[in-house]
């Protein structure tokens, strides 16, 4: 299914931040002043890797998941957090990795691609994930017990006549 391409994706791009963030890292911080690792240019290396494992764990997971129980839906309120959690981690990294002269990722490369890639499936996974809460709440609501918009139509078409005590 697409959903499921689209988690693969992330997967995919999530571990191509992470290994051009270690590359990156292991060239400019590992060895360098402790000045230097201490700096923004490291910490935001760090935080490029960090938000790269945890999503390429998370995306993993649910694609294979997804992949081996095609019939087998993810719980949707658990789905709808997930994607939550991942738009707003693909957001500061975005932020904090593409953008600015201290960022690992500001020059045109494998880092800054990925990131971006990563960032756009997260919203695309969150938007199908919100609208199918979305769905599935109206669904609910619409299987309770109260006035269906038929029984609303039925009442229209057939007027009440009032009583001799109303008029």
């Amino acid at each position: 299914s697409p959903k499921t391409t689209r988690w693969f994706g992330l997967a995919a791009s999530s571990l191509v931040v992470m290994g051009a963030a270690v590359r990156i890292f292991r060239e400019v911080c590992e060895d360098a002043l402790p000045v230097v690792q201490e700096g923004a240019f490291c910490k935001r290396s760090k935080l490029a890797i960090s938000v790269g494992v945890v999503s390429f764990v998370l995306s993993s997971a649910v694609a294979y998941l997804s992949s081996q129980r095609s019939n087998a839906v993810m719980p949707i309120l658990a789905e709808t957090g997930l994607t939550t959690l991942l738009l707003i981690m693909w957001c500061f990294a975005v932020g904090y990795v593409t953008f600015g002269l201290t960022s690992p990722g500001s020059k045109i490369g494998n880092l800054y691609f990925a990131t971006w890639i990563s960032f756009i499936l997260a919203v695309f996974l969150f938007g199908q994930a919100f609208r199918d809460y979305v769905s599935g709440r109206m669904n609910a609501n619409s299987a309770s017990d109260g006035p269906t918009a038929e029984d609303h139509q039925m009442h229209e078409s057939t007027p009440e006549i009032p009583d001799d005590d109303q008029i």
